[in-house]
């Protein structure tokens, strides 16, 4: 298997479908939650029940073509999923099978429906349909209204280990970074496309304390979530270097200034978990950023 660490998901994934109920995978950003509900979906549309990537329904699989699968999204340049994306599922769960073995659909970020979207689609998960297999996939779990979780099977989906992560991101991205590869043990898949030149501008800016530097800020999504990460460990780094001389993420902590505030860390993380708890890219985040950089400064200051 091209992740190792789902393997035991995978089973339990097979296992869960024979249900004939909705399932909602959660779990951390970057740990394969898509490909295995792919993995999942070609399996049961195999004609062998094995991905024998023989038959026709394995080769549309693996050309991204099978009419009996629908994979929905948001798109790079919206934060929501639309009432209209969902319609559009509706109508074609509805049509008959094409290639006899039901239908799959597969929501990801089903934490990005907008309410009029999850309503609609609600009304579909309320009426099981042993022809249509519902596959959602979340990051945050908690975002998801209580409704659409209520009508699921749910299951954890865990992170790699420490060395499975760090196996994987070597073998595929070796430009990396120590501190970067210990940051994303446990969500490898980030480093995929990982962006090296905005991680280096974040340190440059938590470095140089007295000069910094608004113009590093998120462009996107991705960048938000980037930022998130990397001031969330820098600020882990921080307090262990205040209490136990050393640090296992960043060594340049011991560039900085002498810390004079302790408390400041510590504001400084609860803007951080704010961010976590709505990591859409909006005008409330992008504020929480400016807040966040200010008590930054306080840190250090005489």
């Amino acid at each position: 298997m091209q992740y190792p660490w789902l393997e035991s998901s995978k089973q339990n994934i097979l296992s869960l479908l024979k249900q004939d109920r909705s399932l909602l995978i959660y779990g951390l950003q970057g740990i394969g939650k898509k490909y295995l509900a792919l993995e999942a979906a070609k399996i049961k549309l195999c004609e062998s029940n094995n991905a024998c990537n023989k038959c026709q329904n394995c080769n549309l699989m693996n050309q991204n073509t099978h009419p009996d699968l629908i994979l929905l999204e948001p798109s790079i340049d919206k934060k929501t999923i639309s009432i209209d994306s969902i319609h559009e599922i509706i109508e074609l769960v509805q049509q008959t099978s094409y290639m006899g073995k039901g239908k799959f659909v597969i929501i990801y970020c089903i934490e990005q429906l907008t309410i009029p979207a999850s309503n609609a689609l609600l009304k579909n998960l309320e009426e099981p349909n042993k022809n249509i297999n519902f596959i959602l996939i979340s990051h945050n779990k908690e975002q998801i209204i209580n409704t659409i979780k209520s009508r699921c099977l749910e299951i954890f989906i865990p992170s790699p280990s420490f060395e499975q992560g760090k196996n994987y991101i070597m073998l595929n991205n070796k430009n990396l970074p120590d501190s970067v590869v210990k940051i994303l043990s446990h969500q490898p898949l980030i480093s995929i496309n990982y962006n090296l030149d905005f991680y280096y501008e974040i340190i440059n800016m938590l470095l140089n304390v007295n000069r910094i530097n608004n113009k590093v800020f998120p462009k996107n999504q991705q960048d938000l979530l980037q930022f998130i990460q990397v001031s969330s460990y820098w600020l882990y780094d921080l307090l262990s270097f205040v209490y136990t001389g050393r640090c296992y993420y960043f060594t340049q902590i011991n560039q900085l200034p002498k810390i004079k505030f302790i408390e400041k860390i510590y504001a400084c993380w609860n803007y951080i978990k704010e961010m976590l708890k709505n990591q859409n890219f909006s005008l409330n985040n992008k504020l929480l950023i400016h807040v966040f950089l200010a008590e930054y400064r306080l840190i250090f200051k005489d």
